[in-house]
């Protein structure tokens, strides 16, 4: 092998600067360490991205138990922030708050044509992240989502819906959990929004 490779080598599996014997013309060059700290900072910035269910909030509970039924007789109303056009309203004997920290409630939005989808969700305070666990049947039944994952909230289309639901009810200030359901309940009702109509059409 060549001389000056192998000083190289030793010096490269060693990690330090010494001087070797047969190795005098070999020129060290000390790493910059701009470059160690850049990948620091870029190595970090990948963690809070790749952000893994339970790094820093409380773990989720492992087994959620659905609504009875994804029909209930009473929706209350609340507004959005954005997509007016469209009516949502929760369903109050769903509304929990579980000891992972996570609200959950049946979310129903209703559009301009009359066309009612119904969704179990959840909203985790801590990371401002929702998950969707089912969608509603026109049998009043639920169809779990299969491998269901937390989402970032944002102002984005139909996420216009949880955003407002983080902000206004489903969440406290400085993204803590509410005490319970009933706490979120309240909160809703303080809009004076009323209830959903039963039928469409928007009768009683």
């Amino acid at each position: 092998m060549n001389s000056k490779l192998l000083c190289r080598l030793i010096i490269a599996l060693s990690g330090v600067a010494a001087m070797v014997a047969g190795c005098k013309d070999v020129e060290i060059k000390p790493q910059d360490p701009g470059n160690y700290n850049r990948a620091l900072r870029q190595r970090a910035e990948i963690v809070k991205i790749d952000y893994d269910d339970g790094d820093s909030a409380v773990p989720e509970n492992t087994s959620i138990q659905l609504p009875a039924t994804s029909q209930p007789a009473n929706w209350i109303r609340f507004k959005t922030k954005r997509l007016a056009e469209n009516q949502t309203a929760l369903d109050t004997d769903s509304i929990s708050v579980g000891g992972d920290g996570i609200t959950r409630y049946t979310l129903l939005v209703r559009t301009p044509r009359g066309v009612d989808n119904v969704s179990y969700e959840g909203i985790r305070c801590a990371t401002r992240e929702w998950k969707m666990y089912a969608t509603g049947r026109s049998d009043g039944g639920w169809s779990r989502v299969p491998e269901p994952r937390w989402r970032r909230i944002d102002e984005v289309g139909i996420n216009a819906v949880r955003l407002t639901l983080f902000d206004d009810y489903a969440c406290d200030r400085g993204g803590s959990a509410p005490k319970d359901g009933k706490a979120v309940v309240s909160k809703i009702k303080k809009s004076n929004d009323g209830l959903l109509a039963k039928r469409r059409d928007g009768s009683n």
